[in-house]
């Protein structure tokens, strides 16, 4: 994922968990939502072993409140596994918390 063209927002060391929601800033007062799907993902990729299965919604706000229900087959680029990077650089900040759906299990990646 390209960071350098998101704005930074607070840095976070705290351990993903699934169904964790977060914010993406392309432009000031801008955010895209994402979605831990799951987390510590067996592949045989050693650097991005132990990642975590993401969405990243094509659903934008004004503002960090998360929408009640976020579609699965709205999604901007395809489900990622990526590493804890996003949020240790502070690209990413999460919002909220809300349970992985069955919808949301069943998208190939």
């Amino acid at each position: 994922m390209a960071f350098d063209l998101l704005i930074k927002m607070q840095p976070s060391r705290n351990r993903r968990k699934e169904g964790e929601v977060f914010v993406i800033q392309p432009l000031k007062d801008i955010f895209f939502f994402g979605k831990v799907i799951r987390t510590k993902i067996s592949i045989k990729d050693p650097i991005m072993n132990g990642g975590h299965l993401v969405y990243i919604f094509n659903e934008t706000s004004c503002d960090m409140e998360p929408p009640e229900h976020l579609n699965p087959n709205n999604l901007i680029i395809s489900p990622q596994i990526i590493n804890d990077q996003g949020w240790t650089k502070g690209y990413f900040k999460t919002v909220g918390v809300q349970k992985v759906t069955g919808e949301e299990c069943k998208v190939d990646y």
